[in-house]
C-alpha cells in the first residue's frame, strides 16, 4: 500500500526536483530505448511531465504513453501538460501501483518510475505484480535514493537535524530510504537481466535548488508533529535555520545518491 510522506507536494518542490534531476534521467532512458518499441508505462506520472515531453518531442508521434499515479490533482495535471504533446496515444489513470494487474491494461514495452517505490510499503511485491505487465524482453527503468548518503559540508547541525527527523519519519511510515541499494538485488531475485547500473549524486549549491531539503520537510510538517517526532515550535525553528543554510554560500549539499538501473525481462 502507498503512503506518501508528503499529503500535498508544493509546486515549487516538485519544479526543483525536476531541476534537479530530469538531465541525468532523461540521458539513461533515451539509451536504453529503440524507437520501434515505445510502448510506456510511468509509475507515479505526477503533474509536470517534462521527461516524457521531452521524450515525445525526440520521438515525435511514436511513444504510446500510459501514466498512473495515486493522486488525481497529479493525473489532472498530466492531462493538462500533456493534451498537446505529439504523443501516438495518452491513457492517464488514478490508481494505486497495487491495483495495476486489474486495470485491464496491455503489455508495455518499457516500465518507467522515478523516486516511486521507495514510498511503497512491501515495494518487491509491487514490482512483481508490475513485471506482469512487462513483455517478454521489455525493459524496466527504476530510479531510486539511498538516504543513508546524504550530507550537507561543511556539517551543520540543522542538516543533521533535518536528516534524522526525515529519517526517523521514514521509519514511522515504513518507507524504505536504503532502496537505491537494494533494486541490485531485487532485480536479480526476480529473474530479470540487468543491462545497465549507473549512480549519481547530484549538488546543490545555489539558494533555490538547497531549498528543496526545506520544502520537503515543510510538506512533511504535520505528520513530523502528529507521530510525535518534534514539537511544531522546534519543527519552525528547524525550517528556518535551514533556510539560512540554503542562502549560505559558504555551504554546498549533496542529495541522496541515486541509483539508475534498468533490466530486460527474461
Amino acid at each position: 500500500m502507498s503512503k506518501k510522506i508528503y499529503k500535498d507536494d508544493c509546486q515549487e518542490r516538485l519544479d526543483t526536483l525536476q531541476k534537479i534531476f530530469d538531465q541525468q534521467s532523461l540521458k539513461f532512458i533515451t539509451d536504453k530505448l529503440d524507437k520501434k518499441n515505445l510502448k510506456l508505462l510511468e509509475l507515479g506520472c505526477r503533474g509536470n511531465c517534462d521527461l516524457i515531453i521531452a521524450l515525445a518531442n525526440k520521438y515525435p508521434n511514436l511513444i504510446e504513453y500510459t501514466g498512473i499515479d495515486d493522486n488525481p490533482k497529479f493525473i489532472k495535471q498530466a492531462e493538462k501538460r500533456l493534451s498537446d504533446i505529439p504523443l501516438k496515444s495518452l491513457k492517464l489513470t488514478h490508481a494505486m501501483i497495487t491495483d495495476v494487474s486489474g486495470l485491464g491494461f496491455d503489455l508495455y514495452d518499457v516500465i518507467y518510475s522515478r523516486l516511486y517505490f521507495m514510498y511503497i510499503q512491501n515495494y518487491v511485491e509491487a514490482l512483481k505484480q508490475v513485471l506482469n505487465q512487462l513483455k517478454v524482453g521489455g525493459i524496466i527503468i527504476c530510479e531510486e535514493p539511498d538516504l543513508r548518503t546524504n550530507f550537507c559540508n561543511p556539517a551543520h547541525v540543522a542538516y543533521d537535524e533535518f536528516l534524522n527527523l526525515f529519517g526517523a519519519l521514514g521509519k514511522v511510515k515504513k518507507m524504505n530510504f536504503k532502496i537505491g541499494s537494494e533494486l541490485h538485488t531485487n532485480f536479480l531475485e526476480l529473474g530479470l537481466k540487468i543491462t545497465d547500473i549507473q549512480f549519481s549524486q547530484p549538488v546543490l549549491m545555489d539558494e533555490e535548488r538547497k531549498r528543496f531539503m526545506d520544502l520537503s520537510m515543510t510538506a512533511a510538517r504535520n505528520d513530523c508533529i502528529e507521530y510525535g517526532l518534534i514539537t511544531p515550535e522546534r519543527f519552525d525553528v528547524m525550517i528556518s535555520s535551514l533556510k539560512r543554510l540554503s542562502a549560505d554560500e559558504r555551504y554546498y549539499f549533496a542529495i541522496a545518491r541515486q541509483t539508475h538501473i534498468s533490466a530486460i525481462k527474461a
